[in-house]
């Protein structure tokens, strides 16, 4: 028998609040100099980004680059 005073526990297990969540995967907030230091590319850059012929490929790597430098988090990889 179970009682109507209880309610079941949620289906997914919930362990960060939507502030949270919004802090690491919303779009980064950026403030004009930090838009010129995340989109100002390197020689390397620049070579790999005119290594694409399609524009779509050349906005879409200057996106994935930018929000890369713009996040906080560090990878570290153990090879």
């Amino acid at each position: 028998m179970t009682n109507p005073d209880v309610t079941p526990p949620p289906k997914r297990l919930s362990i960060l609040d939507d502030e949270e969540v919004e802090a690491l995967y919303g779009r980064p907030c950026l403030s004009g100099d930090d838009r010129t230091n995340v989109f100002t590319l390197t020689q390397p850059e620049k070579d790999l980004l005119a290594s694409f012929t399609h524009l779509p490929l050349q906005l879409y790597f200057l996106l994935q680059l930018g929000y890369a430098q713009s996040q906080t988090a560090v990878l570290h990889l153990y090879l």
